[in-house]
């Protein structure tokens, strides 16, 4: 049986990604694929982690309801 990939995610602050990275190189240690999807510029560090890389954007504004 082939083991499924794992997706990592982390808002993209410092104190939020290296513990995400830091996971990630343990993971790839082991044999397993690992995709890292944070703020792009993070690509660096998570590609250095041995990961792929899916940087995270906006994709469009957040709208509030029309008022009632």
């Amino acid at each position: 049986m082939t083991a499924a990939p794992i997706v990592l995610a982390a808002t993209p602050l410092t104190g939020h990604v290296r513990p995400v990275l830091n996971l990630a190189r343990h993971l790839v240690a082991a044999g397993r694929q690992v995709t890292v999807v944070s703020g792009s510029r993070f690509a660096q560090q998570a590609e250095a982690a041995g990961g792929g890389v899916r940087p995270a954007g906006r994709t469009g504004r957040l709208r509030r309801p029309p008022p009632r």
